[in-house]
C-alpha cells in the first residue's frame, strides 16, 4: 500500500468515526491545525471531507455550520488545488445542489446562503452558482425559482 492510500484510508476512517454532527465539524479545524498530515496530504483530507459534509447537510442551521467552517479553514480552495477542474466543479455542484435544497425559498434565506457559498470560494461568482446549480441537475423549476429570488438581492448584496 503506498503512503497516498495510506493517508487517505487513515482520513476515511476517522470520517466515518465521526457520526455525529458536531465532532464531524470539528475535524475541519482540527485537519487545519493537525501536524499528523502533511501540507501535501490536507488537500485531498479537504477534499474528502468536503465530499463528506454535502453528504452530512441535513437541516438548515447546519448549513452556516459547514460553511463557516469551510470558509475558516479555505477547504474549497485547498480541495480545488488537487482536484481536477471537472471533479472540483462536481463537489462544488453538490455543495451547492444540497445547500439550496435544504434552505428556505425565501429572498432574504437564498441571498444569505448564496452569499456564504461566495465568501466559502466554492463560486467565483452568483453566475458560476448557478451553473454549478444547473450542473447539479436540480429541477428546472427549484432553479428558475432560485434565480428569480436572488436576481436583484445578490446583485444589491454585492455591491
Amino acid at each position: 500500500m503506498s503512503q497516498q492510500q495510506d493517508f487517505r484510508e487513515k482520513f476515511a476512517g476517522l470520517l466515518q468515526n465521526k457520526k455525529a454532527f458536531d465532532p464531524f465539524i470539528e475535524l475541519f479545524d482540527r485537519l487545519t491545525a493537525s501536524t499528523v498530515y502533511s501540507a501535501e496530504e490536507k488537500p485531498h483530507c479537504f477534499a474528502m471531507l468536503v465530499s463528506e459534509a454535502v453528504t452530512r447537510i441535513k437541516l438548515e442551521r447546519q448549513v452556516e455550520i459547514v460553511l463557516d467552517a469551510m470558509r475558516r479553514n479555505q477547504a474549497m480552495p485547498q480541495a480545488r488545488s488537487v482536484l481536477s477542474v471537472d471533479d472540483a466543479d462536481v463537489l462544488a455542484a453538490r455543495l451547492v445542489a444540497r445547500v439550496l435544497d435544504v434552505s428556505p425559498r425565501t429572498t432574504e434565506a437564498l441571498t444569505e446562503v448564496m452569499c456564504r457559498l461566495l465568501r466559502t470560494d466554492v463560486a467565483k461568482d452568483r453566475g458560476q452558482l448557478i451553473g454549478f446549480a444547473a450542473l447539479s441537475k436540480m429541477d428546472e423549476a427549484t432553479l428558475d425559482l432560485v434565480c428569480d429570488l436572488t436576481h436583484d438581492a445578490l446583485i444589491t448584496a454585492r455591491g
